[in-house]
C-alpha cells in the first residue's frame, strides 16, 4: 500500500493513469464500507455516551471536525445496513460506493423494510449499473409504490422545508435555496432557457468579437441576474428600483474611486456609472463615517416614451449579433449622465442605446466602448484602445437621428 501511495502518478502511462484512477475509487468504496462497520458496532455499543455526548452524531462532530449534519447521517446510514445484507456485501467489495449505497438506505425505511427486503437484489442491481441520479430518481419511484403515504408526507416535508437566504460578506453577495420539486422545476427550466442564450450570446460574441465566453458558473449567476431584471422591466406600476450609493466628498469631487451601495458592498465608479443607466439613483456625499453633506435626487431614469423610442429603434441589444429582445435589455447613457457638468449626458431618446445585461458591463467594467460621433451621430461599438469593432445600425423602422447639438465628445 505504503508503494502504491509513494508513486508519482507523473511516472505512470496514460493506461496506468486510467487504472490507477478505477483503483483508488474501490479503495474509497472499501474504506468507506469499512468506516459503516466500525460506526455500526460503535454506535451499537454507544461508547459515544461514555465522553458525555448526546448522540452518535453529535460525538463524531465534536470529535473528528465533521458537520454535524454528515455525523448524524453517517450514523443513520450505518443503522440501516444492519438490515441491508446483499447492500453491504457489495458495499464491502467496493462494487457499490458510498453515496449509491446511503440512496438504497432511503428505502430501507421501518414502514418499507418488509418490501425492501423482498426487493434488495433488484434494487442493488439497479445500483450497480446506474449512476447516483438517476438511483434517486429509480428509489423516490419505488417509495411511491409501495409507500404512496410516505411520499405523500415526504412531498409536504419537503414544501415545508422550502426557503431561501441571502447574505452579504466583506461586499459579496451569497444565496442559498432549498426549493420543492415544483419550484425546482420552473426555476430550473427559465434559468437554463436563459443560460442558453447566454452560450448562443457567447459564442456570436467569441467568433465575432473575439470576446471571452463566459464560465458556465458566471452564466448561471447571470442569468439569475436576468431573471430579477427581466423582472423589474416588466413591473408595471411598481415603482423601479431605487438604489442608494453613499460616496466620500472627495471622491464625488474627483469622479473617480469607488462608492458603497447600501447594505450591499463596495463598486466601481464603472459599475456606478452602469447603474445609473437603468435604476434609480440616490447619491448620498458623505464626510469620514457618519457625516451626510448631501442627500441628491434620484437620478433620472428613461421613462416609458423614451423606452417606446427605442424599441421602434431598436429591436434588439444593439451590439452586432446579440438577438435579446429590446424589451430585457437596459438602455445605456450614450453620454453618461452627470447632473449640473456641461457635458454630462441627458436621458434624451437619441443618446440612449439598448444593451443586454451582459454587453452593459462590458461597455463600462469591460472596457469596451459605445460612442457617438457628433457630427454624423454615427454610434460604434469599440475595444478599449479605440478599435472600431462595428458600427451600431438601428433594426427598426425608425432610422433617423436629429443632429446633437452643444461640443460633447
Amino acid at each position: 500500500m505504503k508503494e502504491w501511495l509513494d508513486t508519482n502518478p507523473q511516472d505512470l502511462t496514460d493506461d496506468q493513469l486510467v487504472a490507477r484512477i478505477g483503483e483508488v475509487e474501490v479503495l474509497r468504496t472499501r474504506l468507506d464500507a469499512a468506516e459503516m462497520a466500525t460506526i455500526q458496532e460503535w454506535d451499537a455499543r454507544q461508547v459515544w455516551a461514555a465522553d458525555g455526548a448526546k448522540s452518535g452524531g453529535a460525538w463524531l462532530a465534536g470529535h473528528t471536525g465533521m458537520a454535524s449534519s454528515t455525523g448524524r447521517e453517517k450514523v443513520r446510514v450505518a443503522r440501516a445496513l444492519r438490515h441491508m445484507p446483499r447492500t453491504t456485501a457489495e458495499f464491502n467489495a467496493g462494487h457499490i460506493s458510498y453515496a449509491k449505497v446511503r440512496v438504497l438506505t432511503k428505502a430501507a425505511k421501518p414502514e418499507t423494510l418488509e418490501r425492501f427486503e423482498a426487493d434488495e437484489e433488484m434494487l442493488v442491481g439497479y445500483a450497480r449499473t446506474f449512476g447516483v441520479d438517476d438511483l434517486e430518481k429509480l428509489i423516490a419511484h419505488w417509495l411511491s409504490v409501495v409507500d404512496p403515504d410516505g411520499a405523500d408526507q415526504e412531498a409536504s416535508e419537503r414544501w415545508e422545508r422550502r426557503g431561501a437566504s441571502l447574505a452579504d460578506v466583506m461586499g459579496t453577495g451569497y444565496l442559498k435555496a432549498t426549493m420543492d420539486p415544483e419550484s425546482h422545476a420552473i426555476f430550473r427550466a427559465e434559468l437554463e432557457a436563459l443560460m442558453w442564450e447566454m452560450t448562443r450570446s457567447d459564442a456570436r460574441d467569441h467568433e465575432q468579437l473575439g470576446i471571452p465566453p463566459r464560465s458556465t458558473q458566471q452564466r448561471r449567476l447571470d442569468a439569475l441576474v436576468e431573471m430579477a431584471t427581466r423582472s423589474a422591466s416588466s413591473a408595471g406600476g411598481r415603482a423601479k428600483a431605487e438604489i442608494i450609493v453613499m460616496v466620500d466628498y472627495q471622491t464625488y469631487l474627483a469622479g473617480t474611486g469607488t462608492a458603497e451601495l447600501a447594505r450591499s458592498g463596495r463598486i466601481s465608479g464603472e459599475a456606478l456609472r452602469r447603474l445609473g443607466c437603468e435604476a434609480g439613483i440616490v447619491r448620498a456625499v458623505v464626510a469620514g463615517q457618519s457625516e451626510i453633506l448631501d442627500l441628491g435626487r434620484s437620478t433620472p431614469v428613461p421613462n416609458a416614451a423614451q423606452r417606446r423610442a427605442a424599441k421602434l429603434r431598436y429591436q434588439t441589444c444593439a451590439i452586432p449579433g446579440c438577438d435579446v429582445p429590446e424589451e430585457h435589455t437596459q438602455l445605456h447613457h450614450l453620454i453618461w449622465y452627470r447632473r449640473g457638468q456641461p457635458l454630462g449626458g441627458t436621458t434624451d431618446a437619441d443618446l440612449l442605446v439598448p444593451a443586454c445585461t451582459h454587453h452593459h458591463h462590458l461597455v463600462h467594467e469591460g472596457q469596451f466602448q459605445l460612442t457617438i460621433d457628433i457630427d454624423t451621430n454615427d454610434i460604434h461599438f469599440r475595444r478599449a484602445d479605440g478599435t472600431v469593432i462595428a458600427q451600431i445600425h438601428p433594426n427598426g423602422p425608425i432610422t433617423r437621428r436629429p443632429q446633437l447639438v452643444g461640443a460633447i465628445r
